[in-house]
């Protein structure tokens, strides 16, 4: 999978594990209030900025994990995504 699609009708969904894809972007998630975990290890995301469509369209998100993505390597990653993204309890599987 290289980009998040098809999940209009999924107006519920609270997981989304996109483990192991090659996506780049995060996009896609329009309408996405109740997703609270989601799971994009071992993909391509490399800018830190695709966070802020997380926090537009999932402000109710509690755990993601961007494991094994470039964006990792960044300096100040953890610090810039808790700041962005202030609802979050874990990243990366780590409170």
């Amino acid at each position: 999978i290289e980009m998040i699609e098809g999940l209009s009708e999924c107006k519920l969904l609270k997981r989304l594990d996109l483990n192991h894809n090659f996506i780049r972007k995060i996009g896609g998630l329009e309408g996405k209030s109740n997703l609270v975990f989601m799971n994009l290890s071992n993909n391509w995301v490399s800018d830190i900025n695709q966070i802020d469509h997380l926090k537009v369209h999932c402000s109710t998100i509690r755990e993601l994990s961007l494991k094994c993505n470039p964006i990792g390597a960044k300096k100040s990653y953890r610090s810039t995504v808790f700041s962005r993204l202030s609802q979050l309890i874990k990243l990366d599987g780590i409170a």
